[in-house]
């Protein structure tokens, strides 16, 4: 869980997530950075991208699972999701 600040250049409504975070709050004005006017302090869960996604890999690669890199020109013949 990080705590942090979401800061605006321009006056914002809350956002409508707002409700769900327990300690949300609006910013009192000397807590803002220089040019901003409005901002929101809030704790949420953060997760690092590139460590989590080499976590990812390692059980992925520990399961059998294995990675190829290939160029490809379109997504013709792929069976994607709708």
């Amino acid at each position: 869980m990080v705590s942090g600040i979401e800061a605006a250049r321009n006056p914002t409504p809350a956002p409508e997530w707002s409700t769900v975070l327990p300690d949300f709050r609006m910013c009192e004005p000397d807590e803002l950075p220089a040019g901003f006017a409005s901002g929101y302090r809030f704790t949420v869960p953060l997760i690092d991208m590139p460590v989590y996604l080499e976590y990812l890999l390692r059980r992925f690669r520990n399961a059998g699972g294995t990675v190829q890199h290939a160029m490809i020109g379109s997504f013709d013949g792929f069976d994607l999701p709708p």
